[in-house]
């Protein structure tokens, strides 16, 4: 087990949400303007002790 393991039962979880987004306009892109794509992904911190795709399980060979 991690030892950074904390329970999460009726306490707040909090989650910073940062975003940068830089358009430089340029005199070829008017009158259209670029489509500058926004979004975001959850990715935990410390949520395997290790990568775990390092140490794959053998494969099943059929025959």
């Amino acid at each position: 087990m991690d030892t950074r393991e904390q329970a999460i039962d009726d306490t707040d979880v909090v989650i910073w949400h940062t975003i940068g987004v830089l358009h430089l306009p340029r005199p070829e892109d008017f009158p259209v303007m670029p489509v500058e794509y926004v979004g975001f992904t959850l990715k935990p911190v410390g949520f395997f002790e290790r990568n775990p795709t390092l140490d794959p399980a053998p494969p099943i060979c059929h025959t």
